[in-house]
């Protein structure tokens, strides 16, 4: 009995292999069917991006991050649907591209505008300093040349060369060690020593002390370039992050106060030749008390 159940079963069991095989086939077609008329039918013109607008930018970068929009938007996912469809588009490979195509882009948006356009938003970065990649010329008694200059962002990263004549209240951060280099797309220093040194200067600055920027030496020496408080030059204030630069601007600004408080009293012009704050507790100066005020 059991012999004659087991040669039943074999057939059995032969034609419900064969309906599996063939349910699969049918339905690895039906999917490939699916898959094939999904493809043809991203790739139809009536579904293409066929153009790109970028907004937000100076006119020189439009066409380069129209040119990476298009680009990033070229061939196919898995080489089936294509990435120019208005409803497929790779809208995070699109930001990635048009943000790597210029090192001046804080962010970037993208929407459709209808089913053949995209457009494009970009912010450029704001400027916070001014790196010049040389030593400061102090012989007009200012900072304003822009000679290997460039714009640098709240981090230090410098992003485009000067252009124009950049607003007076930025800090100059002079670094000659960068002389030669490509800036843009770098960093002029760690983002830690760019932000230390940019809440020095402002702190300096609203103490009432004129400060217009700063030279970098050896990675801890610096010179600070100020106006002086008889106006007409300016003043060299050296210091050093070895003797702690929280306590040289503390010194700085009580050792000016005093000074200017007494050319007041004599009513007569001040100004320094420099002020060397770097051997706590003592400020080194050579202070010039010149013709009496007017």
């Amino acid at each position: 009995m059991r012999s004659n159940n087991s040669r039943q079963s074999k057939p059995f069991a032969e034609r419900r292999r064969r309906r599996a095989i063939i349910g699969t086939i049918a339905g690895v077609l039906a999917v490939a069917s699916w898959l094939f008329s999904l493809s043809r039918l991203s790739f139809i013109s009536a579904l293409a991006i066929e153009d790109v607008e970028v907004y937000g930018v100076e006119a020189d970068l439009a066409p380069v991050m129209r040119s990476a929009a298009l680009e990033a938007m070229s061939g196919a996912y898995l080489g089936i649907f294509s990435k120019g469809n208005a409803f497929t588009y790779p809208e995070a490979r699109i930001v990635a591209w048009v943000a790597s195509s210029s090192p001046r882009v804080m962010n970037v948006s993208v929407r459709r505008s209808g089913l053949h356009k995209l457009v494009v938003s970009v912010s450029e970065k704001a400027t916070a300093a001014i790196i010049c990649a040389d030593l400061p010329d102090l012989s007009d008694g200012s900072l304003d040349r822009n000679e290997n200059c460039y714009e640098a962002d709240a981090t230090g990263y410098v992003f485009k060369p000067v252009g124009g004549s950049p607003s007076a209240d930025l800090f100059r951060y002079y670094i000659p060690d960068l002389a030669g280099k490509k800036l843009d797309g770098s960093f002029a220093t760690s983002t830690e020593k760019f932000r230390t040194i940019f809440e020095l200067l402002s702190s300096v600055k609203e103490a009432g002390i004129g400060v217009h920027g700063i030279l970098l030496e050896n990675g801890h020496d610096y010179e600070l370039y100020a106006d002086n408080p008889a106006g007409g030059s300016l003043v060299v204030i050296t210091m050093n992050e070895d003797a702690g630069l929280e306590v040289q601007k503390e010194n700085l600004i009580a050792y000016w106060n005093r000074m200017v408080a007494l050319a007041k009293t004599k009513s007569v012009n001040l100004a320094w030749d420099e002020i060397k704050l770097q051997y706590p507790p003592n400020v080194y100066s050579r202070p010039d008390f010149g013709l009496e005020s007017k």
